[in-house]
């Protein structure tokens, strides 16, 4: 089926697809080739917006040890490449993504903070993508988009002011 992420066939009598032990397996092997072919990463987002609650809670899960094993060039090429063209229903993957980004190297690269924070200005993503690169911004960066930012719900507005003063935020 089109909207099948499993790459296995529909059972015989029209159930859902393959039980979900074997789902997993097929996205653990996803992300295993992720790590190969980093190309694939696309394919983890559409993945997680077609598939069922358990495959997206694997994914969740699993993606930030695909994002570590990138290098830091591959990272801000492949995470600004992904935000240009994010598949809807995605959001929150990209979101767990940007995050291990920024963390595993203390700061989000200065590149992908300026390309995210262009994505935001022109409208392709929500101010929510700007939480995890917002200590890479000037400061002048940063104070303009405070309002927008300040507007998300309280848990995410919470989360940026902490990730913006250093507090709870790994550092490399």
């Amino acid at each position: 089926a089109a909207g099948d992420v499993s790459g296995a066939p529909a059972a015989a009598d029209g159930g859902g697809g393959p039980p979900e032990a074997e789902c997993k397996r097929h996205l653990q092997l996803l992300l295993a080739l992720c790590t190969r072919d980093h190309l694939l990463l696309r394919h983890l987002l559409v993945a997680f917006a077609e598939g069922p609650p358990g495959a997206r809670a694997v994914l969740q899960k699993q993606v930030g040890g695909v994002v570590e094993h990138l290098t830091a060039a591959q990272r801000c090429r492949h995470l600004v490449q992904l935000c240009q063209s994010l598949p809807p229903g995605s959001e929150l993957l990209m979101l767990k993504m940007l995050h291990v980004a920024a963390d595993v190297q203390g700061v989000a690269p200065r590149p992908l903070a300026a390309a995210l924070v262009a994505l935001s200005d022109a409208g392709t993503l929500d101010a929510r993508f700007l939480i995890p690169v917002l200590p890479a911004l000037t400061r002048e960066e940063a104070e303009a988009r405070l309002p927008v930012v300040c507007n998300l719900p309280a848990n995410a507005a919470k989360a940026a002011l902490l990730r913006l003063v250093g507090v709870g935020v790994p550092r490399g």
